[in-house]
């Protein structure tokens, strides 16, 4: 089994290169996709031993930069004269729940399960309609914040076109997913020969939220995905962004069968990287002693 894992940078070189320590594994080849707005001397400098995605992107929040530049990665990744079973995609404030062998065992036993949370956006609940507001209308995430939002209000009220949607059905969930080489290949290949979907989405609010589930809901892929991505995340402040966790969240994160924690930060709360970075070695070295008592029975 072998795995590259893309993870979206921008911040934080110390703590990249702690999340890099920590998934280090023979089957996992890591990808640094350096946002184009950031300094990339001192991710080199501190963590070298890695693969830099080329094509950088300067990325917004909300606008389709998000999708362009998750696409630039996978395109450099798939193009290594390697095979991989697998790609996860994660941020620079992902940090591991498990050790990286289990990782690797859990994606072997299940090869061919695309892991990408979604849900359909049919309906008439207030969650589903303000999600379709997204697409419906034409929305312009312009570098002027202010701009944009008049330009979003125009084409809502005084000029409220209805786009035309250009596949059968849309589908919203997490940013971060695992899919399987395949996958990726087969969305790498759409949007080849489906420009017109990319320039949909070039006027999508949070098109990386719709993007990667709405093609592969509609692909012949759609009955391999569990609509699952192993992350633990706290969104019960109900606000636009998840809780930076702390060490008041442990207990709760190491119990919630979760790969991944999201989202952390070095400066808020140090203790909770050494606080994980113990329950997985204590895990890796159960895992192992489980391993040999195995091999030892008759």
């Amino acid at each position: 089994m072998k795995a590259a894992v893309l993870i979206q940078v921008h911040k934080n070189p110390e703590q990249v290169a702690r999340l890099c320590q920590a998934l280090r594994h023979p089957a996992f080849d890591l990808y640094l996709n350096v946002d184009a707005k950031s300094d990339m001397e001192p991710f080199r400098r501190l963590i070298p031993d890695v693969r830099y995605v080329a094509a950088r992107t300067a990325v917004y929040w909300g606008d389709y930069s998000q999708v362009e530049t998750t696409l630039r990665g996978l395109r450099e990744i798939m193009a290594v004269p390697i095979i991989y079973d697998y790609v996860l995609f994660i941020s620079g404030q992902d940090y591991p729940v498990i050790p990286p062998a289990s990782m690797v065992a859990r994606l072997g036993a299940d090869r061919g399960t695309e892991y990408i949370p979604w849900i359909g956006l049919e309906g008439d609940d207030a969650y589903r309609r303000a999600m379709r507001r997204r697409y419906e209308h034409y929305h312009f995430r312009l570098r002027n914040r202010t701009l944009g939002a008049i330009l979003d209000r125009l084409f809502r009220t005084v000029w409220p076109v209805r786009r035309r949607v250009p596949l059968p059905a849309m589908y919203k969930g997490s940013s971060w997913w695992m899919l399987t080489g395949d996958c990726v290949r087969y969305v790498l290949d759409f949007c080849e020969e489906r420009p017109d979907v990319l320039r949909f989405f070039e006027h999508v609010k949070c098109a990386d939220e719709l993007f990667f589930q709405s093609v592969i809901l509609n692909s012949p892929f759609a009955g391999r995905v569990l609509s699952e991505n192993y992350r633990y995340t706290d969104w019960s402040a109900g606000q636009p962004n998840p809780k930076l966790l702390d060490t008041t969240d442990f207990e709760r994160i190491v119990s919630s069968g979760k790969w991944f924690a999201r989202k952390l930060d070095f400066n808020v709360s140090p203790q909770l990287f050494d606080r994980l970075d113990e329950s997985r070695t204590r895990m890796a070295r159960l895992e192992t002693a489980e391993e040999a008592a195995g091999e030892t029975l008759p």
